[in-house]
């Protein structure tokens, strides 16, 4: 099979960018919510990715043409989509590859030769990469890969949803900003209790 360029593994993974998001984002909230400082930043990333397969599964229960292959062998676990993409989910380092140890087989992986009970299919990587003091999510993408150099990326972008977008103030005829024109009237309860 030909490797999907980055247009055509778009026009597959447009309609599923919130759940990609949220298959990083989820994760990392809940870890966040328990930080352990004893643990090494290696139990972690396996914490969350162990994570990140739960939520991959729950976001993608009902969508069609998605199945999740396991290869016991190699202790991997890999999301089809549509037959074409087979993604999987890892941290990222600075260039957007994945982080993890280039054994033979991982090198064959990311140079998309064919691999004993890995399906036929494009293969590119779900990663987030944490900020400087890795504390936050900076950003999520997918990666394909070409040996140990990234092909192409797709950016994934939080979803719309989350961000409330505030009105703007009023403007008065010089430009300032006019101050609402709300009293608050003290009820003798409240004035009694202000002595």
């Amino acid at each position: 099979m030909r490797k999907l360029s980055r247009e055509a593994a778009l026009s597959l993974i447009e309609a599923h960018k919130e759940r990609f998001w949220r298959v990083c984002e989820e994760p990392w909230e809940r870890w966040k919510q328990r930080p352990d400082p004893r643990l090494s930043r290696r139990t972690r990333a396996n914490l969350i990715y162990d994570w990140m397969l739960d939520t991959a599964r729950r976001e993608f229960a009902a969508v069609p043409g998605v199945e999740f292959v396991e290869v016991e062998s190699k202790g991997l676990v890999l999301m089809r989509l549509d037959e074409q993409i087979l993604v999987r989910f890892k941290k990222f380092d600075d260039a957007r590859r994945p982080r993890n140890y280039q054994t033979a087989h991982a090198r064959m992986y990311n140079q998309q030769m064919s691999l004993p009970e890995i399906p036929t299919a494009t293969r590119v990587y779900c990663g987030y990469r944490l900020n400087r003091f890795q504390t936050d999510i900076r950003d999520v993408s997918i990666s394909c890969m070409s040996g140990r150099r990234v092909e192409w990326n797709i950016e994934i972008e939080p979803a719309e949803q989350s961000v409330i977008r505030l009105p703007q103030t009023a403007s008065g005829s010089d430009g300032e900003a006019r101050r609402p024109r709300v009293r608050i009237r003290r009820t003798e309860t409240q004035s009694d209790l202000a002595l």
